[in-house]
């Protein structure tokens, strides 16, 4: 679970954009994720890159390391395009990109909106487009 000073540090920091500042009370539930990091030149994991690395040390042995839970698509796409790097037979090309997620309902009509949903937020439409690319 999340420590007493995880939920301090998150307090602060949504704390300096609030008008109402939230307190222990607003709080509902916790939780901690681990992040698998790769092994870098400094101690603290803050500071070690989130990136995730393929490798092929071995003949049928494909091995992902570091990255983030939630890239775990395109960490995937990759380690599958290394396992048939090479093969003599060809291979479909991956299809996560266009394939939507569970819960993306709605996902395509918000896509095909995405200019009158700038205009209406005052945000510009690459603002929009990444959003929806990365939230849904």
């Amino acid at each position: 679970a999340a420590s007493s000073a995880d939920i301090d540090y998150l307090l602060e920091h949504v704390n300096s954009v609030l008008n109402t500042p939230l307190t222990r009370d607003d709080v509902q539930g916790v939780y901690a994720g681990l992040r698998p990091l790769l092994a870098g030149e400094s101690d603290a994991t803050s500071k070690l890159s989130r990136e995730h690395t393929v490798a092929h040390p071995a003949p049928g042995l494909v091995v992902v390391a570091g990255g983030k839970y939630t890239t775990y698509r395109v960490m995937a796409k990759d380690a599958v395009d290394e396992a048939v790097h090479g093969l003599d037979q060809r291979v479909a090309a991956c299809v996560t990109e266009d394939t939507p997620l569970l819960g993306a309902e709605g996902y395509k009509a918000l896509w095909n909106a995405r200019a009158r949903i700038a205009a209406r937020t005052g945000l510009h439409v690459v603002r929009v487009e990444h959003l929806l690319n990365r939230y849904g």
